[in-house]
């Protein structure tokens, strides 16, 4: 029973970031998805949404980056960093 599209499920995952991120400090979160459409999507509505949610939540660095097999190294360094 998944949600329509257009409904908001992306904007509040990301705030819900953000509010963590400023709460508690937490810095790391990934982010699955299960197609390559909805993929593109997340990461377009990020650029979006980047202004506004600076705008919210002053200070909170925003890096994404999108998994590939071929860059393994990138995620385990992401998996054992302290940033």
């Amino acid at each position: 029973n998944a949600k329509e599209t257009g409904t908001g499920k992306t904007y509040v995952y990301l705030r819900t970031i953000y509010e963590l991120h400023q709460r508690y400090g937490w810095s790391k979160f990934v982010v699955v998805v299960p197609t390559v459409a909805i993929r593109e999507g997340v990461i377009a509505s990020i650029k979006l949404m980047k202004h506004h949610l600076s705008s919210l939540y002053t200070g909170v660095p925003i890096d994404p980056w999108v998994y590939s097999a071929a860059n393994a190294s990138r995620l385990r360094s992401f998996a054992t960093s302290n940033v």
